[in-house]
């Protein structure tokens, strides 16, 4: 997906589109942990 559907589905988010939230989510989740893991150094 490209930057102009992440904008889109926050749109879809805007307007109370719950999927269009997990999707977002699932999406970006693995880079987000990924991030999160390699500052705090800590898996969970």
């Amino acid at each position: 997906m490209k930057k102009e559907d992440d904008v889109q589905l926050i749109y879809r988010i805007l307007s109370g589109d719950a999927a269009a939230f997990r999707v977002l989510v699932e999406k970006h989740q693995k880079g987000v942990h990924a991030l999160v893991w390699r500052k705090i150094g800590d898996f969970h």
